[in-house]
C-alpha cells in the first residue's frame, strides 16, 4: 500500500508570470500608479535577475493586460496606465461566460474583488454602468 506523500509536484511557472505578479502588485497595492514610470530595462533586468527577452515578454504581457504603456524612443519606457473599463468589462465578461461559474464561484469571485479596497469606487461604478 502506497503512503500519502508530504510532498507536491513542483509547478513549473513561467518566470515572467513571477514579474507580472510582482508589477501588478505594486499597482494594485498603490506603490505604482497611473502615469508613473518603471525603472529603466537595464534597472528592471537587474533587480528582477532575469534576461531581457523575459523582461519584455512580461512587460508586453502587462500592456496587453492593460496595465502598462510602453513608449519608444528618448522619453520612452514603460508607464502605469488607467483602467480601461471597456477592456476590464471585456476581460471580466469573458471569463464569466467561459468559465461557467456556478453561484457559490461568483460568490467567491465577489468577495476576492470586494477584498481590493483600492477597486472597490472603481467596481461600484462599472456595476451601476453595467446595471444602467
Amino acid at each position: 500500500m502506497e503512503r500519502p506523500s508530504m510532498f507536491d509536484s513542483v509547478k513549473s511557472d513561467k518566470v515572467s508570470q513571477h514579474i507580472i505578479d510582482q508589477i501588478r502588485n505594486a499597482i494594485f497595492d498603490g506603490r505604482l500608479k497611473p502615469g508613473d514610470k518603471l525603472p529603466s530595462e537595464r534597472e528592471l533586468v537587474e533587480k528582477f535577475k532575469v534576461s531581457k527577452a523575459t523582461l519584455r515578454e512580461a512587460l508586453r504581457s502587462l500592456e496587453v493586460l492593460g496595465f502598462l504603456e510602453i513608449r519608444k524612443g528618448v522619453s520612452g519606457g514603460a508607464f502605469v496606465t488607467e483602467v480601461d473599463m471597456t477592456k476590464a468589462k471585456d476581460c471580466f465578461t469573458n471569463f464569466l461566460l467561459f468559465k461557467n461559474l456556478s453561484l457559490k464561484n461568483l460568490s467567491e469571485v465577489r468577495l476576492l474583488i470586494l477584498r481590493k479596497k483600492p477597486l472597490l469606487p472603481l467596481l461600484k461604478k462599472t456595476w451601476i454602468d453595467w446595471t444602467n
